[in-house]
């Protein structure tokens, strides 16, 4: 029994230091919701492998198996708060990642904005010479031309032509597939009322 009590000081001994190893990775690590979120669970892995190893601790008697467990205890404790440092680290790393990608973003925007003036500027000053005013008296006749409008038309009326040729020939199958004469009195109002 007076073994037992001495195990029990020596759990209760690895236990405090490994949450003072705790505390001082919150110290320097933890700043952030996520951060204090993985200390959190950490400090309660570590509640609940101490609890449970003094739970089997009640029934051991093997001096052996003990010390064996003991060692299994710690490395398993080193363990758990390895692998909060490591989640903390990324954490990190992610944190500055997330900071260097939006200065990114900033400065392609900005870069962005000075392009689209300096272009738009440039435009402008180009716009002031003769030739640039040429330029644009060019492109000012050639949307006047009366035979550009006249091409113009004849193009969307043949695009409008080949629209109503599609739908009629839609309609042609679908009544062929159908066989209702409704359908076909409904299609032929549609296309009188629709000047098709």
């Amino acid at each position: 029994m007076n073994q037992n009590f001495n195990h029990h000081d020596d759990i209760t001994s690895m236990e405090k230091q490994a949450r003072f190893q705790i505390i001082t990775v919150e110290d320097e690590e933890a700043d952030s919701l996520q951060g204090a979120k993985i200390i959190s669970d950490c400090k309660d892995a570590i509640s609940a492998l101490y609890a449970s190893f003094r739970e089997w601790l009640k029934d051991a008697n093997d001096n052996e198996e003990i010390k064996a467990k003991k060692a299994k205890l710690k490395q398993d404790s080193d363990k758990i708060i390895a692998l909060a440092k490591e989640q903390l680290r990324k954490l990190q790393e992610n944190e500055e990642l997330r900071k260097a990608v939006n200065k990114g973003v900033k400065v392609a925007c900005d870069t962005g904005v000075w392009v689209k003036e300096t272009v738009s500027d440039g435009v402008s000053e180009f716009r002031k010479t003769e030739n640039g005013q040429k330029v644009e008296a060019f492109v000012k006749s050639v949307k006047n031309d009366d035979r550009v409008k006249q091409g113009v038309t004849t193009f969307k009326k043949g695009t409008l032509k080949v629209a109503e040729s599609a739908l009629k020939g839609l309609r042609k199958v679908l009544d062929d597939q159908d066989g209702t004469q409704d359908d076909k009195a409904e299609v032929s109002e549609y296309e009188k009322n629709n000047n098709l």
